[in-house]
């Protein structure tokens, strides 16, 4: 199977009113993007009245890119041509920052949970959930936060914070400095 970090910006926090406006998919190999096999876009949204301008301001996409985005019909073609052609329809085992938290609920909601169920694993790696266990197991202690952009400032990983792509690739290079730790501690 095929390791996949994912990545979503959306126009709000609620995935029943709110929407993907922006997707990155990326095959992870050794711990790195595989740039050959990396699905991103930006999506327009259906539901433009619901558009949260916090979330707008946090993720930083202007309403200008949105209108020239394609459209959902036309993104979704395009990730299960991706899916099809570049992955041979293999299913992926999804990782990424509070996935399980946030961005499985949108995926499911824009992909169908039958689509959902055919593409993705039922298990995924949170890379959230992996810190805070060893949080609770005493080490970090000196952290402070508890988001993607905090993590990366205590590891010292560059990060372009909001933006799908930047956060998948920050993503990846946090879960190697987890699994090195790990390992250490075997």
């Amino acid at each position: 199977m095929i390791h996949a970090c994912i990545d979503l910006e959306t126009t709000g926090l609620n995935s029943n009113i709110h929407e993907i406006c922006s997707i990155t998919v990326a095959v992870v190999e050794d711990f790195k993007a595989d740039n050959k096999r990396t699905f991103t876009s930006l999506i327009q949204p259906v539901r433009w009245a619901s558009i949260s301008d916090e979330a707008m301001k946090v993720n930083g996409i202007t309403l200008e890119e949105l209108r020239r985005a394609p459209t959902r019909m036309q993104v979704l073609s395009n990730l299960n041509s991706w899916w099809d052609g570049v992955l041979q329809a293999e299913v992926m085992i999804p990782q990424g920052f509070n996935y399980n938290g946030f961005d499985k609920t949108f995926l499911v909601a824009f992909l169908g949970k039958d689509r959902y169920d055919n593409m993705f694993h039922y298990q995924s790696r949170d890379v959230s959930k992996e810190l805070f266990g060893l949080v609770d197991a005493g080490l970090f202690e000196d952290r402070k936060g508890e988001k993607l952009t905090d993590w990366c400032h205590y590891f010292n990983i560059d990060h372009l914070a909001h933006n799908s792509l930047g956060d998948v690739i920050a993503t990846i290079e946090l879960r190697e400095k987890v699994n090195k730790i790990l390992r250490r501690a075997r």
